[in-house]
């Protein structure tokens, strides 16, 4: 359906690194790189994958950064 569009569907992620081994992760994040437009909530921003872009959710906010 995306594809019709012309635009990559959308993967939403909620917390997806919290039960996996530091290995588990960084295969995880590079199977996630180039796959389309992907939104991902995560408790901690250690576990952001690097050149993600970053919004924070805080005091009924959302911003980038």
């Amino acid at each position: 359906m995306g594809n019709d569009l012309g635009e990559d569907p959308i993967l939403l992620l909620d917390d997806p690194f919290s039960g996996l081994d530091p290995q588990r992760r960084h295969r995880l994040s590079e199977g996630l790189a180039g796959r389309g437009q992907i939104v991902m909530s995560v408790p901690d921003g250690a576990q952001v994958p690097a050149g993600a872009n970053v919004w924070s959710v805080g005091e009924g906010r959302v911003a980038p950064g």
